[in-house]
């Protein structure tokens, strides 16, 4: 499918904002498929060392994974995003729905901790 033409039920819709975010002359979904799955074997393999709990949950940390996982494709990639999809919160909520989750999870040390029991 030709990235200019709407998704289908399931595909996440790109804005032309995004787009223009391309690092790579990508002309279909299925050769931008194939390019971000390069990027995420590459990005996964800095990761592949256990890290603390507590580390996971910290922003910095999320974005800093998402930047690895996607920098060879997006220009945005380790960023919240500014437009909304089909699924989530509104874009302008994100970075606040993340702080509610990483405070609703407390200590989760103390919960991977118990879990191991």
């Amino acid at each position: 499918m030709d990235l200019n033409t709407s998704p289908t039920a399931g595909q996440t819709p790109i804005a032309e904002e995004e787009r223009q975010g391309l690092l790579l002359a990508i002309q279909t979904l299925a050769e931008l498929d194939q390019a971000e799955r390069r990027n995420i074997v590459l990005g996964l393999s800095n990761y592949l060392v256990p890290l603390p709990a507590e580390r996971l949950i910290q922003e910095e940390f999320i974005k800093s994974f998402h930047h690895n996982l996607f920098d060879r494709v997006w220009a945005w990639a380790g960023h919240f995003r500014r437009t909304d999809k089909n699924m989530g919160v509104p874009w302008p909520e994100i970075a606040l729905a993340y702080r509610q989750l990483r405070d609703d999870t407390g200590d989760i040390s103390a919960l991977l901790a118990f879990a191991r029991q």
